[in-house]
Protein backbone atom coordinates (compact mmCIF):
# COMPACT_ATOMS: atom_id res chain seq x y z
CA UNK A 1 0.00 0.00 0.00
CA UNK A 2 1.55 3.35 -1.39
CA UNK A 3 -0.11 6.52 0.58
CA UNK A 4 1.19 9.39 -1.73
CA UNK A 5 1.31 12.88 -0.07
CA UNK A 6 1.06 15.85 -1.83
CA UNK A 7 2.23 18.79 -1.00
CA UNK A 8 6.23 19.58 0.48
CA UNK A 9 4.73 22.21 2.65
CA UNK A 10 4.34 22.15 6.88
CA UNK A 11 1.53 20.14 6.32
CA UNK A 12 2.81 17.42 4.22
CA UNK A 13 5.85 17.34 5.78
CA UNK A 14 4.10 16.83 9.46
CA UNK A 15 2.02 13.98 7.76
CA UNK A 16 4.47 12.51 6.32
CA UNK A 17 6.47 12.05 9.60
CA UNK A 18 3.22 11.15 11.26
CA UNK A 19 2.61 8.32 8.99
CA UNK A 20 5.87 6.66 8.87
CA UNK A 21 6.04 6.92 12.71
CA UNK A 22 2.72 4.44 12.61
CA UNK A 23 3.85 2.12 10.63
CA UNK A 24 7.54 2.05 11.40
CA UNK A 25 6.21 2.05 15.39
CA UNK A 26 2.85 0.68 15.30
CA UNK A 27 2.21 -1.63 12.30
CA UNK A 28 5.54 -3.28 12.58
CA UNK A 29 5.06 -4.53 16.04
CA UNK A 30 0.75 -5.33 15.62
CA UNK A 31 0.65 -6.60 11.90
CA UNK A 32 4.72 -7.52 11.05
CA UNK A 33 3.97 -9.27 8.17
CA UNK A 34 1.78 -6.76 6.61
CA UNK A 35 3.76 -3.60 7.46
CA UNK A 36 6.58 -3.97 5.27
CA UNK A 37 4.21 -3.31 2.51
CA UNK A 38 3.66 -0.16 3.06
CA UNK A 39 5.55 2.65 1.45
CA UNK A 40 4.95 6.16 2.27
CA UNK A 41 5.87 9.15 -0.85
CA UNK A 42 5.97 12.90 -0.31
CA UNK A 43 5.36 14.51 -3.76
CA UNK A 44 6.19 17.90 -4.40
CA UNK A 45 6.29 20.32 -7.27
CA UNK A 46 9.60 22.54 -5.93
CA UNK A 47 12.92 21.81 -6.07
CA UNK A 48 12.68 21.55 -2.20
CA UNK A 49 10.63 20.89 1.07
CA UNK A 50 9.73 23.63 3.07
CA UNK A 51 10.62 26.68 0.83
CA UNK A 52 9.54 29.01 3.01
CA UNK A 53 12.13 28.06 5.30
CA UNK A 54 15.85 28.45 5.55
CA UNK A 55 17.40 26.08 2.69
CA UNK A 56 19.44 24.22 6.39
CA UNK A 57 15.66 23.45 7.72
CA UNK A 58 14.63 21.97 4.71
CA UNK A 59 17.82 19.90 4.08
CA UNK A 60 17.40 18.21 7.88
CA UNK A 61 13.65 17.69 7.08
CA UNK A 62 14.58 15.71 3.87
CA UNK A 63 16.85 13.68 5.43
CA UNK A 64 15.40 13.02 8.44
CA UNK A 65 12.06 12.01 6.23
CA UNK A 66 14.12 9.67 3.88
CA UNK A 67 16.04 8.19 7.13
CA UNK A 68 12.64 7.06 8.11
CA UNK A 69 11.73 5.56 5.34
CA UNK A 70 9.69 7.90 3.12
CA UNK A 71 10.48 8.37 -0.21
CA UNK A 72 11.12 12.09 -1.69
CA UNK A 73 10.31 12.97 -5.13
CA UNK A 74 10.92 16.59 -5.54
CA UNK A 75 10.59 18.94 -9.25
CA UNK A 76 7.44 16.72 -9.82
CA UNK A 77 4.16 18.23 -10.60
CA UNK A 78 0.63 16.11 -10.41
CA UNK A 79 -0.81 15.85 -14.13
CA UNK A 80 -3.62 13.38 -13.52
CA UNK A 81 -4.71 11.50 -10.20
CA UNK A 82 -7.04 8.54 -11.24
CA UNK A 83 -8.77 6.04 -9.04
CA UNK A 84 -5.46 4.11 -8.35
CA UNK A 85 -2.83 5.37 -10.31
CA UNK A 86 -1.02 9.16 -10.17
CA UNK A 87 0.88 10.46 -13.14
CA UNK A 88 3.99 12.57 -12.45
CA UNK A 89 5.48 15.55 -14.85
CA UNK A 90 9.09 15.36 -13.99
CA UNK A 91 11.17 18.91 -14.57
CA UNK A 92 12.99 17.29 -17.60
CA UNK A 93 9.48 16.57 -18.91
CA UNK A 94 9.08 12.88 -18.60
CA UNK A 95 6.16 11.51 -17.16
CA UNK A 96 6.04 8.94 -14.21
CA UNK A 97 3.37 6.55 -12.76
CA UNK A 98 2.51 5.31 -9.40
CA UNK A 99 0.06 3.14 -8.25
CA UNK A 100 -1.31 4.52 -5.23
CA UNK A 101 -3.63 3.22 -2.13
CA UNK A 102 -4.35 6.61 -0.29
CA UNK A 103 -3.87 9.58 -1.68
CA UNK A 104 -3.71 12.75 0.30
CA UNK A 105 -3.57 16.41 -1.26
CA UNK A 106 -1.63 19.19 1.30
CA UNK A 107 -0.44 20.89 -1.82
CA UNK A 108 -1.78 24.32 -2.36
CA UNK A 109 -4.61 25.47 -4.46
CA UNK A 110 -5.44 28.59 -6.37
CA UNK A 111 -7.78 30.04 -8.74
CA UNK A 112 -7.26 29.08 -12.29
CA UNK A 113 -6.36 32.67 -14.41
CA UNK A 114 -9.90 32.76 -16.11
CA UNK A 115 -11.75 31.95 -13.11
CA UNK A 116 -10.08 35.10 -11.32
CA UNK A 117 -10.41 37.06 -14.98
CA UNK A 118 -13.87 36.14 -14.73
CA UNK A 119 -14.69 37.14 -11.28
CA UNK A 120 -13.03 40.27 -11.41
CA UNK A 121 -15.17 41.56 -14.18
CA UNK A 122 -18.64 40.81 -11.99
Amino acid sequence: LNFVVVGGGPTGVEFCGELSDLISLDLKRRYARIAKHFKVTLVEALPSLLSMFDKSVSNYVQEHLESQGVAIKLNAMVKEVTEDVVQLKTKDGGVDTMEYGLLVWVAGIGMRPFTKALCEQI
